[in-house]
């Protein structure tokens, strides 16, 4: 036992020993670093230029690190260049738009695109730069006004499949721009662009489809159209959608459909949409009646420059309806859409300054006014104008005058101007007296259920 102890003790003493000398060891080379790191930070305290240094030192440093930031950032670059451009999706022409049932037609624009600069190199293959080289210069010749080698570009560029350049071919063909005009082709390059998925292709062809263009007339197809480009969220769609259901054209009436469709397109901006809905809720047309949310989407249109929205708006203002009754805001929104032309803001501002509403009372304002309605064609305008003729009320009195501005509103039926054309006739005043012309006119008005009608004709029985 004693030899094993005798081994134990002496290997316990060896252990301790290496460790002695590795302590020392690692303890000698931290105090020599210690040492070291001490001098150099008497040097640079007693040296004069190690601050200098050291802020050249930093400086070095700095240079190379943007050195390589603009490196990597070129790499990246020439990378990016490297991979296939996205090809332009727009066209710098117009694209046909839809017809409202209250509006003319009107055209929705395209915004113009910065093509790319033929300076700059792309490294793309050689049959995607022709498709884009082609493309780009039908765009350049379009704008241009050459449209026969713009229908020459867009075609070469169109037979290799660039959606966009099917759709400008479509417009060449449907405008006759540098082509003969020709529907059935119109319809053929509208086609292939859609089933790309081209959104303005897609409502285009829905648009023929619905008037018959080029193809027979198909509601539902025009339906079908309509629907793809709505679901990407085009507006125009959206609000021709809303119109077929409205009418029931190519689908079940409904609504609430027409309702939800509106929506959509209205809460994008679009004017027309925005008035159909505020008159939807003014005539509680599967939605319940709610004069205040016509308010709202009328004035959203009126502000944007939607004349019968701003008649609207004015009718509201001038009933009180949705609003408190202000004449003077009826008064600006008819004017605005007057302005415009539009025939019932025309009458309706004659009608204020014949009343005296939110305006000094002014016949021959009212005249004015008047008049610029009835050469349109307003009914009630027209017998308005009668009227003031009759009793020269703004104007010198002339029954010749009053008569010809009765008869024009009584040929479309409007029932007071009938009767004031039978009185004309009976009392033989701006024309030669005649009871069988006053009786066939007095006939008219009383089958519209006008008192006054009905008891001359009975006096005469």
């Amino acid at each position: 036992m004693s030899i094993i102890d005798d081994a134990l003790k002496k290997a316990q003493t060896d252990l301790e020993r290496k460790e002695k000398r590795e302590f020392s060891t690692i303890y000698g080379t931290l105090r020599e670093r210690q040492n070291f790191q001490e001098s150099i930070g008497l040097r640079q305290m007693t040296d004069p230029l190690a601050k200098k240094k050291k802020v050249w030192y930093k400086k070095v440093a700095a240079s190379l690190c943007i050195f390589f930031i603009i490196a990597g950032l070129l790499f990246m670059v020439r990378s990016k260049l490297s991979m296939k451009p996205d090809l332009p999706d727009q066209i710098s022409v117009p694209v046909q738009a839809s017809l409202s049932s209250q509006q003319p037609p009107f055209l929705s624009v395209q915004k113009k695109v910065i093509l790319p600069e033929p300076d700059k190199p792309k490294l793309v293959p050689d049959r995607e730069v022709g498709i884009v080289e082609q493309y780009t210069k039908g765009c350049n010749y379009d704008e241009q006004g050459n449209y026969k080698d713009a229908a020459k570009w867009y075609r070469k560029a169109a037979e290799r499949g660039h959606k966009q350049a099917q759709a400008n071919l479509g417009l060449m063909y449907s405008k006759g721009h540098g082509v003969e005009q020709d529907y059935a082709e119109t319809l053929k390059w509208y086609r292939k662009a859609a089933e790309q998925d081209h959104t303005h292709s897609q409502f285009n062809l829905g648009l023929m489809y619905s008037k018959g263009q080029g193809v027979d007339q198909d509601y539902a197809k025009a339906v079908k159209w309509y629907r793809k480009a709505a679901g990407q969220d085009y507006t125009h769609a959206q609000f021709n959608l809303g119109l077929m259901y409205s009418k029931g054209h190519g689908v079940e009436q409904d609504y609430a459909e027409a309702v939800r469709w509106y929506r959509k397109a209205a809460e994008q901006g679009h004017a027309h949409a925005q008035f159909n809905l505020g008159l939807m809720y003014s005539k509680g047309q599967r939605v319940e009646r709610d004069y205040e949310e016509s308010v709202w989407w009328y004035r959203r249109a009126a502000e944007q420059g939607h004349k019968q929205a701003q008649t609207n708006l004015g009718v509201m203002y001038s009933k009180g309806q949705g609003v408190k009754q202000d004449y003077d805001e009826a008064m600006r929104w008819y004017r605005e859409a007057a302005e415009q032309g539009h025939i019932h803001a025309q009458f309706n501002l004659g009608l204020m300054y014949s009343k005296g509403q939110g305006v000094k009372q002014d016949y021959e304002e009212s005249i004015w006014w008047y008049r610029k309605a009835a050469e349109q064609g307003h009914a009630q305008a027209q017998n308005s104008l009668g009227l003031r003729y009759e009793k020269g009320q703004g104007v010198e009195q002339n029954y010749s005058e009053a008569v010809k501005w009765y008869r024009k509103a009584a040929e479309q039926g409007h029932a007071q101007a009938q009767t004031n054309l039978g009185i004309m006739y009976s009392k033989g005043k701006g024309i030669e007296q005649n009871y069988a012309e006053a009786v066939k006119w007095y006939n008219k008005a009383a089958d519209q259920g006008i008192d006054y009608a009905k008891g001359v004709l009975k006096r005469l029985e």
